[in-house]
């Protein structure tokens, strides 16, 4: 069985990624300060100034402070390498234009999550996409001599 060609994507700092990441910390802090403000009782005015200025800090967070991984992405038609290291990577979300895809290194190290966009791939799109939910090749064996 034939695998997908060879594939290499350069992966910048995706707007998108930011985007979300902002909204989804200040969410999370809009909600934990509205909660902590109903806990302590506080009218609704100052429970939704806490929840408004929760939300700004934690968008800036999310914004400035948890950047996107960059790096290059390749697939050389039989494993994937991330900047150069071996290892697994698999689909979290597949939005169409958008993926989210995770890398686990091969041995030890920390699995990244990389953000993937038509638009940042460009031409490189679809051999990513054909490369990503392609079947691996299997791993070839020496066969034994015969006799």
């Amino acid at each position: 069985m034939r695998s997908a060609p060879a594939v290499q994507v350069d992966l910048g700092d995706d707007l998108v990624w930011r985007g979300a990441v902002a909204i989804c910390c200040g969410s999370a802090l809009a909600a934990l300060a509205a909660w902590a403000a109903g806990w302590a009782e506080l009218s609704v005015r100052w429970t939704a100034a806490a929840a408004l200025l929760a939300a700004g800090a934690g968008a800036c967070f999310g914004r400035f402070w948890l950047p996107a991984p960059a790096g290059v992405l390749c697939w050389d038609g039989r494993q994937w390498l991330w900047d150069g290291r071996p290892g697994d990577l698999r689909v979290v979300f597949d939005l169409g234009p958008w993926l989210l895809m995770c890398f686990s290194p091969a041995g030890q190290g920390r699995a990244a999550h990389l953000p993937l966009s038509r638009a940042a791939a460009r031409a490189g799109w679809h051999g990513l996409r054909a490369a990503v939910y392609s079947r691996r090749p299997e791993p070839r064996t020496p066969s034994a001599p015969r006799m």
